[in-house]
């Protein structure tokens, strides 16, 4: 399994992804996953590992039927 901080950095890789591309999904950002829950002594790798995957899905599956307005591909570069 990946580190916590390997984890940390994906998820703003894919957020900032999300949000140059397809500044549309911005707004579902805010319905992911609830984080508010997990205090900072309650935050694993598996957490982070799955709020990471959901965003990912989201992603995926919308980028399928939809035209980034901003292609960066050097942002895949730091999701891996």
């Amino acid at each position: 399994m990946k580190s916590k901080i390997k984890l940390t950095k994906d998820i703003i890789a894919i957020t900032l992804k999300i949000k140059n591309n397809y500044p549309e999904l911005s707004k579902f950002l805010e319905e992911m996953p609830d984080k508010s829950k997990f205090s900072n002594n309650n935050i694993t790798a598996t957490n982070l590992s799955v709020y990471y995957d959901s965003l990912d899905t989201l992603l995926e599956d919308y980028s399928i039927s939809h035209t980034s307005i901003n292609p960066e591909p050097y942002l895949d570069y730091f999701i891996t």
